[in-house]
């Protein structure tokens, strides 16, 4: 018996450094129901607090540091700090400010000039969001990749049963989750 587990799909989706940018170039649509206002449905559904309006983390979740954005005024929340940065190797940050420092300037100089209206603004945190989490479970197809490769190549396959299972509860943009 043997069972491996990843943490990578959840929060906070911070990709490994090999897969920054693997999804930049992809166009990655909306859901229809983005920006839900839960009317007509329990009023549960609004008191969720998760978001990506209202509760979406800017450095947590959107990777854009407080020591970043100057005298930029973000909506709020922004209560969870960067945990995962504060754990990088001097190389490893330069890395990251390398991939994240560029995009975040452009992201804030844009939004200090007025040019995202809010529905803007929440489906630039949306994309981001979904970047961050599609590269980061990247590196979870490549670990059960080597897994299969293993079973395949030390003839173990044909007896081998794999169950693959998750437990991802996240709506990834769907009612605006």
């Amino acid at each position: 018996f043997l069972m491996c587990q990843h943490k990578a799909p959840h929060r906070t989706f911070s990709p490994a450094l090999r897969h920054l940018g693997a999804f930049d170039d992809v166009e990655i649509p909306v859901p229809a129901n983005l920006f839900d206002d839960y009317q007509n449905r329990s009023p549960t559904l609004s008191k969720n607090e998760m978001e990506i309006d209202r509760h979406f983390d800017w450095a947590y979740d959107a990777k854009v540091r407080k020591d970043e954005r100057g005298d930029v005024q973000l909506p709020k929340p922004d209560r969870y700090g960067t945990p995962e940065y504060n754990r990088m190797t001097d190389s490893q940050k330069q890395v990251w400010d390398a991939y994240f420092g560029p995009r975040n300037q452009k992201f804030l100089k844009d939004f200090q000039a007025g040019k995202l209206n809010h529905q803007d603004l929440v489906r630039w945190k949306y994309r981001r969001y979904m970047r961050n989490y599609l590269s980061t479970v990247k590196a979870v197809d490549e670990s059960v990749g080597r897994m299969l490769k293993y079973l395949d190549d030390h003839d173990l396959a044909k007896n081998t049963v794999v169950i693959y299972s998750s437990d991802q509860g996240f709506f990834l943009g769907e009612h605006g989750w």
